[in-house]
């Protein structure tokens, strides 16, 4: 049994580093050791002293900046600054499967940083904490520090708090009540549709992570199913009710399914429309993770991709899965996405902007 005063081995390094580094500190505004460094001289693992620095980012104490390092904060005489919000619980920025919004965080970082600059949340709580607001964004917004925070991914539970901030508040593929930036589900829909049929698909499939419900925070929800209805009645493409898995993930759970359960989804719902008793000729999968369990399930079944059944994946141009690149792919540019979230700061008006995604084929590569 653990006694009451037990303190994990992170918390230790924290204190250590607050003790010998913070307080210690001539002046604001010097640099720590690296985490390397850190982990050596208190033998500790890298990763423990990644929470140690993430848990002194969260209180306010260290800022990390892009390609530097990390630095004591310095707030005096700091102008009001855009911030950058990223929500994901810890241990999983170094997941592959975060990797989108790890890529994305860094392209917002090192634009608003040649910029005016940016004050950097990573906010890596556990799940129960995570449905109060974080402590070092509340005060930076109370001292006026902080004017628009742009949201790369947020955990379910931080919708509540995220759209009571008096900032404005710029979402990635969420709303918050200001202006949001999504990827153009409706273009996916289309050109993925237009590629099949222009390769002789006559039946297509469907399987999708997308809900199929309208949403007020997720606008692009419905378009993405009307533009696939549209798309199969413009370019004659028959389907059936068991050739369409759809994600039953509503509107309160985004984000809150794992990307792991993604790829199991697209395994499952392979399989189970490959064991239909006909089978379409083409398909369309959202989004990547849910891909990758497609290519698994179909190499589990014998299933030759791109010759027993033609299919489209989506993708990141920066950001794509080696078990992908040899297929199809309708994809978004990251830097493109970053750009149009970095646009909206300082703008009063509250718009939408819709990234568009273009066909990327194998052989054009």
């Amino acid at each position: 049994m653990k006694s009451m005063d037990y303190k994990p081995p992170y918390e230790k390094i924290r204190d250590a580093i607050i003790d010998e580094y913070i307080k210690g500190a001539s002046q604001a505004g010097e640099k720590l050791p690296s985490d390397r460094l850190l982990a050596e001289k208190y033998g500790v693992s890298i990763a423990t002293v990644s929470k140690s620095v993430s848990a002194l980012v969260s209180d306010g104490l260290v800022e990390r900046r892009v390609g530097s390092g990390t630095y004591i904060r310095n707030d005096e005489g700091l102008l009001p600054s855009t911030g950058v919000y990223l929500g994901a619980t810890f241990n999983s920025y170094t997941s592959p499967y975060l990797r989108f919004y790890v890529l994305l965080d860094n392209h917002l970082q090192t634009e608003l940083a040649q910029d005016k600059g940016c004050l950097h949340y990573a906010d890596m709580r556990i799940p129960v904490s995570q449905g109060q607001p974080l402590r070092a964004l509340q005060t930076d917004i109370k001292a006026g520090r902080v004017n628009d925070l742009i949201v790369c991914r947020a955990n379910a539970a931080d919708f509540g708090w995220l759209e009571e901030l008096p900032v404005r508040v710029i979402g990635f593929g969420v709303n918050f009540g200001h202006s949001v930036v999504h990827n153009n589900l409706g273009s996916f829909a289309s050109i993925s549709l237009k590629h099949l049929a222009s390769v002789g698909c006559k039946k297509v499939g469907l399987i999708s992570q997308v809900p199929h419900v309208k949403s007020v925070r997720v606008a692009e929800y419905a378009n993405f199913y009307q533009a696939y209805d549209e798309g199969l009645l413009e370019y004659k493409l028959a389907t059936k009710p068991e050739w369409f898995k759809v994600s039953k993930v509503d509107d309160s759970a985004v984000y809150k399914t794992g990307e792991m359960v993604a790829e199991e989804f697209g395994f499952a719902s392979f399989k189970a429309l490959w064991s239909s008793r006909s089978k379409p000729d083409g398909l369309v999968v959202y989004h990547d993770a849910v891909g990758l369990g497609v290519v698994k399930a179909a190499q589990k079944l014998g299933v030759k991709l791109g010759e027993d059944l033609q299919v489209v994946f989506h993708s990141h141009d920066e950001n794509v899965w080696p078990e992908l690149y040899v297929y199809p792919r309708v994809s978004y540019s990251i830097n493109k996405i970053a750009r149009c979230l970095i646009d909206k700061v300082g703008s009063k008006k509250r718009t939408t902007t819709l990234v568009e995604p273009h066909l990327v084929l194998p052989d054009s590569q």
